[in-house]
C-alpha cells in the first residue's frame, strides 16, 4: 500500500509524543533485584522478564483523573549478573497476567506481550466497525541504549542495509560485524519459516533479532507495508520500531506484531576499552531508581569520566522525589570507586525533607562520618526551607570550619538573591573560610552581577556550568559569554545536574568545549573547566589517617 503524506505526518507526531512519555528503564544487577521490586513487579520466563510499575498495580488515588491511562512496562534480557532492558511498550488497562510452564502473558485492552523461553512477542490489534478517519499507531521503544551504541541491519532488495541506532551522536561506533555474517542472520528462518526483519548488534556484544509482521483488512494506507520502520532517535530520544495505519474503512481490522529474540555470544558483555586518562569530572550528578548504572559506568570508563555523586538518591513516582539518605550513595561509590566520587549531604534545617523527616541541623561529627565513609565532597540543600535557613548564619560556622579542616569542597544548592542560599550568602561563607572550596550550583535570574563580583573577589569560589547558556532574549548575553568576557572562565567547574541518563554527559562535554572555543577561551582554561580544577580540589582532600589542617 502506498504511503501518504497524512500518515507520514501522524507517524512523526505520535512518535514524538511516545518518546516524550516512555518509561526510561535501566540495567541493574541481580543483587539489586530486591530494591527494584519496590517499584516494579517482575514476571520472568527463561532469559526474559517483564517489569510492571507497582504504582500501576495499586488502587487509583482520589486525585487521579482517569484509570484508563496506558501503563508502561519494560522487557528485560536476564543473564547471570544483571537485568538488561531491551524495550518498553504500553498496555491499556485492565491487565490480566497468565502463567504456564512455558510462557508468561500480560494482556491489556487490544494488546498483549508474551514471554517464552526463546522469544518475546508484542501484539496489538483492533477492529473498526465504523471505520476510522484518523489512524492506529503501534510501536515498541528499544532501550534508551545509553552506552551500548548499536548498528541495525535490514535486508532490502537482496542487499544488507546498515542503520545507525544511537542515543548520542558523538564518537561513532566502528563496524564490528562482517556483512556476510549479518546476511546469514537475516536470511535464516525460524521453525515457522519466518526471517528477522532487523538484526541489531550492540557495542557490548549482544545481538538481537526483530521480526515485524502485520495483517490488515480495509486499510487504505500503512507507513511501511512490509512490517515496521526503525527510527534511531539521537539525544534523549529512544530508538523505536513503529507502524501507522490510516484511512481505515468500515469493518477494518489491523494487527501488528513485533517478535524479539536475543542471541548472546559467549562472554557477553564484551570488555570495554578504558580511557588512558581522565577527560572530564562532573561534580554534580544524581542517581535515581531509573538510572542505568551499568551503562553509566561503562560509558564513564570508556571516555575517562569521573562523576561526583551528590547524596540525594531519588525514588521517582507519583509522590514526587523522596530523599532516601546517604547509605545508597555510599554503596554506589563503594561499588564503582573508579567512576563515582561521593558528595555527602549536610542538612541545615531542623525537620528534614519531603517524604523523609530527619532531625537537624547536622553536626561537625556528621561531616567526619561522611569523610570516614569515603566522601570527598559535601552538598547542602535548602530548597524547601530557602527563607528559614541562611547558609552564612554564624550558627553553621562549626560545619564550615570542619569542612575546611578536612579540605572537603561544598556544593551549595543556590537560590535567588534575597533567599537564605543566594550567591551572596554562599560567597560570605567562602570569604570567612578562605581555604574551603565553595561551588555554586544553579543560577537565578538577575543574579549574575553579584556572581561576577564575588567570583572576582574570592579565589576559593566557583560556579557550575549547568545554567550558564540560558538566554532570556536574542540581544542578551548568556552567563557563559559574560564570564568569558570578564576573564572568569577558569572559575567555572563542570557540573551538569544530570539525574537519569548519564550518556548525555558525552554530548555536553563536547558541546561545552566547542562553545568555549567560540568565545576564545584558552585550551588551558577549557581543561580546567572540564576536569583539572575539580581534580586539584579533590586530590587536596584530607587522606585517611592524615591530621586535619587548621
Amino acid at each position: 500500500m502506498a504511503n501518504t503524506t497524512t500518515a507520514d505526518k501522524w507517524a512523526y507526531l505520535v512518535l514524538a509524543l511516545a518518546a516524550a512519555t516512555s518509561l526510561p528503564a535501566g540495567a541493574f544487577e541481580v543483587r539489586d533485584l530486591p530494591m527494584m521490586q519496590k517499584r516494579l513487579a517482575f514476571y520472568r520466563q527463561g532469559q526474559y522478564a517483564i517489569g510492571v510499575p507497582t504504582l500501576a498495580l495499586a488502587e487509583p488515588r482520589p486525585q487521579a483523573t482517569t484509570t484508563d491511562r496506558p501503563i508502561a512496562i519494560t522487557v528485560y534480557y536476564v543473564n547471570k549478573k544483571r537485568y538488561d532492558p531491551l524495550f518498553s511498550l504500553k498496555l491499556k488497562p485492565p491487565m490480566v497476567v497468565e502463567r504456564t510452564q512455558t510462557s508468561v502473558t500480560i494482556a491489556g485492552r487490544q494488546s498483549a506481550v508474551v514471554l517464552s523461553n526463546s522469544e518475546v512477542t508484542f501484539q496489538t490489534e483492533a477492529d473498526f466497525p465504523q471505520g476510522a478517519d484518523r489512524w492506529m499507531f503501534s510501536y515498541v521503544q528499544l532501550n534508551r541504549i545509553r552506552f551500548d551504541d548499536a548498528i541495525a541491519y535490514r535486508q532490502q532488495r537482496g542487499e544488507v542495509q546498515q542503520l545507525r541506532v544511537r542515543p548520542y551522536d558523538i564518537d561513532p561506533l566502528g563496524e564490528s560485524f562482517e556483512g556476510k555474517e549479518i546476511s546469514v542472520l537475516l536470511e535464516t528462518a525460524d521453525a515457522q519459516g519466518n526471517r528477522p526483519t532487523y538484526v541489531i548488534c550492540t557495542e557490548e556484544g549482544l545481538r538481537t533479532q526483530w521480526r515485524c509482521a502485520l495483517n490488515t483488512e480495509r486499510v487504505g494506507s500503512l507507513y511501511d507495508s512490509e512490517g515496521a520502520r526503525l527510527i534511531g532517535a539521537g539525544g534523549d530520544g529512544a530508538p523505536t520500531l513503529y507502524n501507522v495505519a490510516s484511512d481505515i474503512g468500515e469493518g477494518g481490522r489491523v494487527r501488528f506484531s513485533f517478535t524479539f529474540r536475543a542471541d548472546p555470544e559467549d562472554g557477553y558483555p564484551l570488555p570495554v576499552p578504558r580511557a588512558k586518562q581522565t577527560t572530564m569530572i562532573d561534580t554534580h550528578v544524581h542517581v535515581t531508581a531509573i538510572t542505568d548504572l551499568h551503562d553509566s559506568v561503562m560509558m564513564a570508563r570508556k571516555h575517562g569520566f569521573k562523576l561526583g555523586l551528590l547524596s540525594i538518591y531519588y525514588r521517582e513516582g507519583d509522590y514526587g522525589r523522596l530523599f532516601l539518605g546517604d547509605p545508597h550513595m555510599f554503596e554506589i561509590v563503594g561499588r564503582y570507586p573508579d567512576v563515582f566520587v561521593g558528595f555527602g549531604l549536610v542538612q541545615l534545617n531542623t525537620h528534614g525533607f519531603p517524604g523523609h523527616p530527619r532531625k537537624g541541623p547536622d553536626s561537625p561529627e556528621h561531616i567526619e562520618r561522611l569523610h570516614a565513609n569515603g566522601c570527598l565532597g559535601l552538598k547542602t540543600l535548602v530548597k524547601w526551607s530557602k527563607h528559614s535557613v541562611e547558609v552564612d548564619d554564624r550558627a553553621y560556622d562549626p560545619l564550615w570550619d570542619k569542612a575546611q579542616q578536612l579540605r572537603m569542597p561544598i556544593v551549595f544548592h543556590t537560590e535567588a538573591e534575597g533567599t537564605g542560599s543566594s550567591h551572596s550568602r554562599c560567597a560570605d561563607v567562602a570569604r570567612r573560610f578562605p581555604r574551603l572550596p565553595v561551588i555554586l550550583a544553579h543560577l537565578a535570574g538577575g543574579q549574575l552581577d553579584v556572581t561576577v563580583r564575588e567570583l572576582k573577589a574570592l579565589p576559593n569560589l566557583y560556579i557550575h556550568h549547568m545554567h550558564l547558556e540560558h538566554r532570556k532574549g536574542p540581544d542578551v548575553k548568556t552567563a557563559l559569554e559574560r564570564l568569558a568576557q570578564e576573564g572568569l572562565a577558569h572559575k567555572i567547574i563542570f557540573g551538569s545536574d544530570v539525574q537519569n541518563d548519564h550518556s548525555t554527559l558525552l554530548t555536553q562535554r563536547v558541546r561545552l568545549a566547542e562553545r568555549l572555543r567560540q568565545l576564545n577561551v584558552s585550551e588551558d582554561a577549557i581543561d580546567r573547566i572540564l576536569q583539572r580544577t575539580a581534580s586539584e580540589i579533590l586530590e587536596n582532600v584530607q587522606k585517611p589517617g592524615e591530621r586535619s589542617s587548621r
